[in-house]
C-alpha cells in the first residue's frame, strides 16, 4: 500500500516541505503528496509550529510559511 505523506500513485513526490530553524538552517525534509500547487500549500500550511516552512516543487520555490511560535 502506498502512503499518502510520501507516495502519490507510485510516483516520487515533487513537492517538498522544508522545515527551517530560527538561524534559516535546514532541519528536516518531507515529501508531500499533492496533485497541485495549491493542495501542496494547504498541506505545507498546516506543518508550521515552531519553525517555518518552505515549500519547494523540485527546483522551483512556492512559498514561505513563517513559524507560528518559534522556540526560544
Amino acid at each position: 500500500m502506498l502512503s499518502p505523506i510520501t507516495e502519490l500513485e507510485g510516483n516520487d513526490p515533487r513537492y517538498r516541505a522544508i522545515l527551517v530553524d530560527v538561524n534559516g538552517c535546514l532541519i528536516q525534509v518531507l515529501p508531500l503528496a499533492a496533485a497541485d500547487d495549491d493542495k501542496a500549500v494547504v498541506q505545507a500550511r498546516a506543518l508550521v509550529d515552531g519553525h517555518s516552512i518552505d515549500l519547494w516543487d523540485g527546483i522551483r520555490f512556492i512559498e514561505h510559511f513563517p513559524a507560528v511560535d518559534p522556540p526560544k
